[in-house]
């Protein structure tokens, strides 16, 4: 696997923090140097909008907090089997991601959370209505673009947006009709095909649709891994991978005048047979437990938006629901999990109201209000079809949620302060719980708690290519029914790792501040942005450093629980960098722009009674430099992604580790795109992945694709 089994402590910096802070911020001084020489070449402001910085569209030069914009040109450049590929491939963020779609993605330090999470540490919306699933299960054929704000956001969003909030915002089209319709196929056996369609159907009624569909019809080839990492049967593939997914959305927006519009919107996602492979080590040492999982998400909301005087109102209901099916093979090796089905439901609704009051020329006033109520149960049979126990208990849990924030410019516009905050009430409700062959009961209970987040930002405009930008703010998440009253067993080579709840948790609360500066002109921008966190009372699964007794097996029995460390420290710079290098130099014949998107964490430590913790998955450096090029209907994109060193506990099956703190490897993977548009109406590409066959994962044990390829037709219309 390449990585290094150390104690952590081992690790140490050759650069102090100030020389490779200095290190990190030299494509700024570049940027003065370039300034300096561009003379009188016209500065123009950007013009793009944000709408996730403060729930309403603002120009993104007047945002506080930086704010990750993925494009449509991007999307099109980029073949994302899975939502995380496309955000993984344009931002920098840290992933967890397992075959068939679970992942988890995360910023700033916190750990990814993977899974269809009710309770993330990185909020996740449609068009601003908050969605409890994976990157994994989103329609990607209908999105216009995805915003990516870094650093806390409770003040707007209440919990669950403690590192930041990915939005994707789906397409609203009016006017003539228009569309496209592809078809495409891949390594491994990979089908694919799908359409979108929008326009304006009258001058009142307008409507967008879309589907895709994939079906991978073969396990695939993982990269070229040293003589461990071979795979079963001493091959190079990660059986069980194949899955099917149909994803589709659709929008009917009405208009009644000038200031008042109605849309109802609906989007699905719905997998059959997905395979769910486990660890490859498992697979190595014929102990796999492999699994299959049909999955359906659907959710939907209607939203009017309206103009009153001096007031753009939005109101929002809105509604998710997932239902998962896991059946387990009948030849598991565990009889554990030997013909077990597990089945997961989760209903979400809610309601938002929202008031945008412009009541000067320079200051506005946001108001709103929240609710959502969140309902999550299981079911578990074993191969007879009994009921058994599942490792989280079912729960119930109200959201009441309060908002105002303040945006003011002054000085002709040249600082701009942004000032709010928001008062959130959460009730929840965890069911008793009784695990069947274990001596850990939950007798059930109510928890009930407030809170409230304030934040504040600052933008300064001191040249018209120059802005300092700084945020500060504090955010929260309540522990989930797993942290309060869960109980699972991991079965490896030589032990179980039991886990269990602790009822006495209490909520995290975090405050983060960051500070950065800005160089933007018609070729070129560039930012460099400092940013801290301190959490207090981080909830984190420890070894107790007790056991119970061993089984009829003889294995070991390691307990675990949920515990609120004492706090977690991240720290770190994010860069961002874009350069139409065409624009800059007239000899080059088409376009030519460079992208850069890094992340570098100086630290990202939990501190506990018992000592310090590297936080889990977490790479010190992480990022994407891309180059575009494009001339005559041919375009390209060359993009190289770094994810560097992370730590993680072994959980390989047969400890080939150690079972202790594993340093993952630093990878690169490098992806090459071609399109060709012969007309109006005929589109070719060709997309290139994993060009070195890099063998990598996001979670140790669990490879992604080797070096693959696809080709895809497109007509437009």
């Amino acid at each position: 696997m390449n990585g290094k089994k150390m104690s952590i402590s081992s690790k140490i910096d050759s650069f102090s923090f100030w020389r490779r802070l200095g290190l990190a911020s030299l494509p700024l001084s570049l940027a003065g140097t370039m300034a300096a020489q561009e003379g009188d070449r016209p500065v123009v402001d950007l013009p793009a909008q944000v709408v996730t910085a403060h729930r309403t569209p603002v120009e993104a030069s007047r945002v506080a907090q930086s704010v990750d914009i993925v494009t449509a040109d991007d999307i099109e450049l980029t073949h994302a089997t899975f939502g995380t590929d496309l955000l993984k491939s344009t931002s920098s963020v840290d992933v967890i991601q397992y075959p068939g779609g679970t992942s988890g993605v995360s910023v700033r330090g916190f750990r990814p959370q993977y899974g269809n999470e009710t309770n993330p540490r990185v909020l996740l919306l449609i068009d601003g209505r908050p969605v409890s699933t994976s990157l994994g299960n989103l329609p990607t054929s209908n999105i216009e673009r995805i915003e990516v704000l870094k650093g806390p956001a409770s003040a707007l969003y209440g919990a669950s947006a403690m590192g930041g909030v990915i939005n994707v915002i789906t397409r609203k089209s009016t006017g003539e009709l228009s569309g496209s319709a592809f078809v495409g196929y891949g390594s491994y056996e990979t089908y694919e095909a799908g359409l979108r369609l929008g326009g304006g159907l009258t001058e009142q009624l307008d409507f967008d649709f879309s589907l895709d569909w994939i079906d991978r019809g073969d396990d695939y080839q993982f990269g070229d891994g040293d003589a461990y990492e071979t795979g079963a049967n001493g091959s190079g593939t990660y059986e069980n991978t194949e899955f099917s997914r149909l994803n589709g959305s659709a929008r009917l927006g009405y208009r009644f005048n000038d200031d008042w519009k109605l849309n109802v919107n609906y989007d699905f996602s719905d997998q059959d047979d997905t395979g769910m492979p486990g660890p490859l080590s498992e697979q190595k040492f014929d102990a796999a437990d492999p699994s299959t999982r049909d999955f359906l998400r659907q959710g939907g909301s209607v939203d009017l938006t309206g103009q009153v005087e001096d007031h753009r109102l939005t109101g929002q209901l809105y509604f998710n629901d997932m239902d998962g099916l896991q059946v387990y093979s009948p030849d598991a090796a565990s009889s554990y999990y030997r013909g077990r089905r597990t089945d997961t439901d989760i209903q979400e609704w809610g309601a938002q109201l929202q008031d945008f009051w412009s009541f000067t020329e320079q200051n506005d006033l946001l108001l709103g209000f929240d609710f959502m109520n969140q309902e999550e149960a299981h079911v578990a049979r074993d191969s007879s079809g009994a009921v058994v126990s599942y490792y989280v208990p079912n729960y119930s849990r109200d959201k009441y949620g309060l908002y105002a924030e303040s945006l003011n410019r002054y000085l002709d516009d040249t600082l701009i302060l942004n000032l709010g905050g928001r008062y959130d009430w959460i009730s929840t409700t965890v069911e008793a719980s009784d695990y069947e062959q274990t001596s850990y009961q939950y007798a059930g209970g109510t928890d009930d708690f407030d809170q409230f987040s304030p934040r504040a930002g600052i933008v300064w405009k001191f040249t018209p290519g120059w802005r300092l930008h700084g945020s500060v703010g504090t955010a929260f998440i309540a522990p989930d029914a797993r942290e309060v009253a869960g109980y699972y067993e991991s079965e490896y080579s030589s032990y179980y790792r039991v886990s269990r709840g602790n009822e006495n948790l209490d909520p995290e609360t975090s405050v983060t501040w960051d500070a950065g500066l800005e160089y933007a002109n018609t070729f070129l921008t560039l930012d460099a942005t400092f940013f801290h966190t301190k959490v207090d009372d981080r909830i984190v699964n420890v070894d107790t450093g007790e056991t119970e007794p061993a089984g009829s097996d003889g294995k070991e029995r390691r307990l675990y629980t949920y515990v609120n460390a004492e706090s977690q420290k991240m720290q770190g710079v994010e860069l961002t960098s874009r350069f139409s290098i065409d624009s800059l130099v007239d000899a080059i014949p088409g376009t030519l722009d460079f992208t850069a998107n890094l992340t570098w964490m100086d630290e990202a430590t939990v501190y506990l009674e018992a000592g310090t913790e590297p936080v889990k998955n977490v790479a010190e450096w992480k990022g994407n430099l891309a180059l575009d090029y494009g001339i005559r209907g041919f375009s390209t994109r060359f993009n190289a992604r770094y994810n560097g060193n992370r730590w993680d506990k072994d959980y390989t099956y047969d400890d080939n580790y150690g079972g202790d703190w594993y340093e993952y490897p630093s990878y690169w993977v490098f992806d090459w795109s071609f399109a060709y548009r012969i007309d109006e109406h005929h589109k070719v590409s060709l997309y290139l992945n994993n060009l070195s066959d890099a063998y990598y994962y996001e979670k140790l044990d669990y490879p992604l694709e080797g070096r693959n390829a696809s080709v895809r037709y497109t007509y437009s219309y």
